[in-house]
């Protein structure tokens, strides 16, 4: 099998789905790399918490020279009134280190 795709998703810790359904659902050729963000409640708190651990976990995945990096994380998707939003923040980490990681 040719790898045509590497898919890098940052899940919350506690997920224990995403992982499993995820390979059955891709095409051939593309391969999915996780990286686990803290949280072990569904409250707005760690929700807004897990912002923070974007750079760093986003960083880990740009590492194996992942292609796109998701965010697979239903619950945080509707907490849109929060200032900072995933994909500003995956925006900001990208454009400071994916093109010297992707090289």
């Amino acid at each position: 099998m040719i790898r045509r795709r590497k898919l890098g998703i940052l899940v919350p810790s506690s997920n224990i789905t995403m992982e499993y359904e995820m390979p059955m659902m891709a095409p051939p050729g593309v391969s999915f790399h996780f990286s686990r963000i803290p949280q072990t409640e569904d409250t707005e708190e760690q929700l807004e918490a897990m912002i923070e651990y974007v750079p760093e976990k986003s960083n880990l995945l740009a590492h194996a020279k992942v292609d796109a990096i998701a965010f697979g994380c239903t619950g945080r998707s509707s907490c849109s009134h929060y200032p900072r939003t995933i994909l500003g923040v995956l925006v900001e980490v990208l454009s400071r280190e994916w093109v010297m990681i992707k090289k």
